[in-house]
């Protein structure tokens, strides 16, 4: 393995357990992935508060909108009006970020990269940056609210069982691998979660 990234969602915790958690594991940098770093259901997780609070533990804090977050405006990422992560991810932003992790790693961090929601497999932070992170040997530990922690090939069989659930009937989908499947279904995902870019101007949902 090239080297271990963690991925963690705020909501599964209350955040005394989230910096649990994040110690338990051995995580020393939080590297939040969300756009805009604030949230009006879970203040803790402002990004001045919990900022603040993982300094306290000691735990490097990061914010990373432009590189790795789910909001974004170049309309040169949108397919159909939707950020396409598989286009995204070969920009400069996001090879910006990856090498900002890469020098973080050499340095010693344990990096997990933070955003809201609690399943791994509905969130950008797996579906687009962990799943990158994958494609290239890293070995991606999603930390679930239970405090284990799925694999990323647990989350393609996830995604896999979604979208393909009479997979087992072949004469449905023909010769389709599960190589195949599970990059359908990355992709059926990324049309699910997406930024929208709307014709009068920018909207959608992180």
């Amino acid at each position: 393995m090239v080297g271990e990234i963690f991925t963690i969602g705020y909501s599964g915790f209350a955040v005394d357990e989230f910096v649990r958690v994040l110690k338990n594991y051995g995580v020393n940098c939080v590297l939040d992935v969300r756009s805009e770093p604030h949230s009006e259901y879970y203040v803790d997780y402002n990004r001045e508060f919990i900022k603040h609070r993982l300094k306290l533990e000691r735990i490097l804090y990061l914010n990373f909108p432009q590189e790795f977050g789910a909001k974004q405006n170049d309309p040169r990422y949108f397919s159909d009006g939707i950020l396409d992560f598989n286009k995204f991810v070969v920009g400069q932003q996001f090879k910006h970020g990856v090498e900002r992790v890469n020098n973080g790693l050499q340095q010693g961090y344990r990096i997990a990269l933070m955003c809201a929601e609690k399943r791994p497999e509905t969130c950008h932070r797996n579906i687009m940056v962990a799943r990158f992170f994958h494609t290239q040997g890293y070995d991606i530990k999603n930390i679930l609210a239970d405090g284990n922690y799925a694999d990323q090939k647990e989350i393609e069989a996830i995604l896999v069982d979604k979208y393909f659930p009479d997979r087992d009937q072949l004469s449905l989908f023909g010769d389709v691998s599960w190589d195949d499947m599970v990059v359908q279904s990355y992709d059926k995902m990324n049309r699910e979660i997406g930024y929208h870019l709307e014709s009068s101007g920018v909207g959608g949902v992180v």
